[in-house]
């Protein structure tokens, strides 16, 4: 597919909890740039599989390789510390603090006063202005608390603190448009064709079939814990996504 070194390379990733296989000998790579989405019937194994990507759960067996380096991701933070960000569907927001509050939470920026360290609120609210208004979001104040924004405006604040939680090689959006109604939902399928043109490598899990051939050229089908398709191009038809869903078998692509 690509001359390039992978982001992101899985190696027959397993996980089983008891006796149920959730994901079984998965193994896929994923370059730079590309925007790459997973899809599949509820119990596929599709949020099983980013949860180890992510560092939630720990695989039973295989690999997870970072730009061509074998990686340990035991947690959250480590895969942070890798440069993967991810962004499930509650997306871990505070409500009754501020937008800039929760972009920069965990990292605000300080500054001296008389010897003493006090958040510096200014340089936080004009960097999570400049966030929001690069992902094509005007709030209309930086000071609104986040549960009184719309829920497209909630996924781009959640998406800013992604971007400025430092080198983010590899950003997970799980179900991003669920929930929203149909003027928010392009709203955010239009940010993540933002991010993607800017250079960010994403991977997108998703139900919707429409949203997802809109914004991918390249999409994964899971079922039963496998990989059962890698559809790439221009021309994937929703029908034969479709019918990897149901059926297991990839069929043919134009």
């Amino acid at each position: 597919m690509s001359d390039k070194q992978p982001i992101l390379e899985v190696k027959k990733l397993s996980k089983s909890f008891g006796g149920v296989k959730a994901v079984q000998d998965v193994s896929f790579a994923l370059f730079p740039g590309e925007l790459v989405a997973i899809v599949g019937d509820n119990g596929a194994g599709k949020s099983t599989l980013i949860k180890m990507i992510a560092g939630t759960y720990v695989p039973d067996s295989g690999e997870i390789w970072i730009e061509g380096k074998k990686q340990e991701i035991r947690s959250p933070q480590s895969a942070m510390n890798l440069g993967i960000e991810t962004m499930y569907q509650d997306l871990s927001l505070i409500p009754t603090m501020d937008v800039p509050g929760n972009i920069f939470l965990g990292h605000e920026p300080r500054q001296n006063v008389a010897g003493l360290k006090f958040l510096n609120h200014k340089k936080m609210r004009k960097e999570a202005d400049e966030l929001m208004k690069g992902l094509g979001i005007d709030v209309p104040s930086m000071r609104i608390e986040v549960e009184y924004l719309s829920g497209g405006e909630r996924q781009a604040v959640a998406l800013s603190r992604a971007l400025k939680s430092g080198e983010l090689k590899l950003l997970i959006m799980d179900e991003p448009t669920a929930a929203l109604a149909v003027e928010e939902q392009e709203k955010v399928l239009d940010i993540t064709r933002r991010l993607n043109n800017s250079g960010v490598t994403i991977i997108i899990i998703s139900h919707n079939l429409d949203h997802v051939l809109s914004v991918s050229k390249r999409i994964l089908v899971m079922k039963s814990g496998h990989i059962v398709a890698d559809f790439v191009g221009k021309e994937i038809t929703k029908e034969q996504v479709a019918q990897a869903i149901v059926t297991g078998t990839a069929g043919t692509t134009a």
